[in-house]
């Protein structure tokens, strides 16, 4: 991917009006860029890490390539070795949230948005406009965020691809899995959970082919799991993620199936009112109408009752599809059998499973 020519963005001016940062905020900032530039790099490159952390947990699905490299940029220039010039270092981390907000923001869709507010609102603590320079006697002479982050990306060019983390991801959970087969740990994690680790290893290679950043995130959770398989804080991560796989639960088709079987069961209702409305006629008179009529009612009649059992059947399938089932079901599953070895390892220590 290659970045376009920035123009000053308009669309985040209102976040840097001179009244907006309270005096005392600004002077404590200046200070520290002063005497302790170093504090303020590792807390911006924390945050960054953490905002991309954060963006994969809770989106891990359905990234396109803006958003993957958007977030591979972020994290790599937020890591990568410092010369020692921390202020200068500092602008860098800047031009590279001004950078990666003009791409994203060039986007629509509902991740974009997000990504885009999230990386604004970082944007927003740093005190530094974008094209802008560091305040004072401190500015570094030629520079703006903008040109300096683009010296560093000449200078050192992000490396990697998506389909490599995918890669490295897939070796990483099958050496893990190899490990733990081969071994008697302590905490090992149990046979069947092995087995179910290798099923959903096979899964995610089919996943690779249509969502290349979720397969890689999955196989790096299941490799946590797998290699800390008693850790609450694991357990709960990877059952989280099991909602965002294929075949995780649905509230919507679970609704629209009760709807739906709501029909059938009326129709059904209806026909048989109908026919017990027909066959009840007591007179000669009104068993003749009733002759015509009920022609049509039992007409009708008929259309309802296997329309309503369609209908009902239809409700029972998707009901059915609304449940957890194909990967979100065995993830959830390994969640649960760790979690059960750990509940069995507290209660009965030196276990062996």
């Amino acid at each position: 991917m290659t970045h376009h020519t920035k123009k000053p963005n308009t669309m985040l001016s209102f976040l840097f009006f001179e009244n907006e940062v309270p005096e005392l905020a600004k002077k404590q900032f200046f200070i520290k860029l002063k005497t302790n530039p170093q504090s303020l790099v590792n807390k911006l490159s924390l945050n960054i890490n953490k905002l991309v952390a954060d963006f994969d947990y809770h989106y891990p699905a359905g990234q396109d390539s803006v958003i993957i490299y958007a977030l591979r940029e972020l994290s790599f220039y937020s890591r990568i070795d410092v010369s020692g010039n921390y202020q200068k270092t500092y602008l860098e981390l800047c031009g590279l949230l001004y950078t990666v907000i003009s791409d994203v923001g060039e986007h629509e869709g509902p991740l974009h948005h997000s990504l885009y507010k999230k990386i604004s609102d970082l944007a927003r603590t740093t005190y530094i406009k974008d094209f802008g320079n560091l305040p004072g006697n401190m500015a570094i002479v030629g520079e703006t965020t903008d040109t300096i982050y683009r010296k560093l990306i000449a200078w050192c060019p992000m490396t990697g691809s998506p389909d490599q983390d995918y890669q490295e991801a897939l070796t990483k959970l099958n050496v893990a899995i190899a490990f733990q087969s081969n071994n008697d740990l302590l905490f090992a994690l149990p046979k069947r959970g092995i087995a179910l680790a290798t099923a959903i290893y096979n899964k995610l290679i089919e996943v690779h082919k249509y969502d290349v950043k979720l397969a890689t995130i999955l196989l790096k959770a299941t490799s946590e799991l797998v290699e800390n398989p008693y850790s609450p804080e694991v357990q709960a991560r990877y059952y989280h993620f099991s909602t965002h796989a294929e075949g995780a639960p649905s509230v919507g088709k679970k609704l629209s199936s009760l709807m739906l079987g709501l029909l059938g069961i009326t129709m059904v209702v209806s026909s048989v009112f109908l026919l017990a409305a027909v066959a009840g006629v007591t007179s000669p008179v009104s068993a003749f109408f009733a002759a015509i009529v009920g022609a049509h009612l039992l007409a009708t009649a008929t259309i309802l009752a296997p329309g309503g059992t369609i209908a009902i059947l239809g409700a029972v399938g998707l009901f059915k599809d609304g449940m957890r089932h194909a990967l979100s079901v065995d993830m959830y599953n390994l969640a649960g059998i760790s979690h059960q070895a750990s509940v069995d390892r507290k209660t009965s220590p030196g276990i062996m499973f």
